[in-house]
């Protein structure tokens, strides 16, 4: 093929990839065990694992985020690679690295959020932990980025998120106001949950239950705040004897 044309052909190709997301994975040194076959599977596309261990997985969508490449054998032998992270706009062949034979992690079928406090003011941060559910029910701590997860905020002009899940309010967020900002974690681009914080400051309320006499104090008492727009506790304490 003459110079201008393969040249021509390479921009074209280049083009359509950026245009449709796709990517590749791959590596060349997973040593399968001997005289069996493999199957690399990874966002839900499959290839052989060749006998020299490299796989290419092709038509990887750019837009799952984290992806791991799972092995399974003939022989029954499992295995998988780390976690790897997809780009829809720089789309390339993604190098997830060697596959570790002798245990794989479940593909999760959903992910819980959580975090020490809900309720955030200015300047304050809140650490997210993540934890895939599998099939089983079984639960694993994926916090980290190299587990697999990826973070968004819902409004990033109040509040930050960092790669392993770290949520930063910003100074600039006045103290004096109220409002809600929202985590997100997606777990090898699958299953995605969220988590919403609280945002502004925080007062005390005191008071006396009393019986209907109007003088007996009551001990033991659940007292609530709630607020009506939107509708939620606010806090909540159980009274003293005095």
């Amino acid at each position: 093929m003459p110079s201008s044309l393969t040249h021509s052909f390479t921009r074209t190709f280049a083009a359509l990839l950026i245009l449709f997301g796709i990517c590749s994975i791959s590596w060349a040194q997973s040593t399968p065990p001997p005289g069996v076959a493999c199957v690399v599977s990874a966002g839900n596309r499959n290839a052989p694992l060749a006998p020299d261990g490299s796989y290419t997985v092709f038509g990887i969508p750019g837009n799952l985020g984290a992806i791991r490449a799972r092995v399974s054998c003939s022989d029954g032998s499992v295995g998988q690679s780390a976690a790897g992270f997809t780009n829809p706009f720089q789309p390339a062949t993604i190098e997830l690295g060697p596959i570790v034979f002798g245990a794989i992690t479940p593909v999760p079928v959903a992910i819980n959020l959580s975090a020490p406090q809900r309720r955030l003011t200015t300047g304050q941060t809140g650490q997210l932990t993540v934890r895939a559910v599998g099939a089983n029910g079984v639960q694993t701590d994926v916090t980290p980025r190299s587990e697999g997860t990826v973070y968004a905020i819902s409004n990033d002009l109040m509040a930050t998120v960092s790669e392993n899940g770290l949520v930063t309010i910003f100074p600039l967020f006045a103290s004096a106001s109220s409002s809600r900002v929202v985590a997100s974690a997606t777990n090898e681009g699958s299953v995605s949950g969220t988590y919403m914080f609280i945002l502004g400051p925080r007062g005390k309320l005191t008071g006396t239950v009393s019986r209907a006499d109007g003088s007996t104090a009551v001990a033991g008492a659940q007292v609530s705040v709630l607020r009506l727009q939107p509708f939620e506790q606010g806090g909540s304490a159980v009274t003293d004897d005095c």
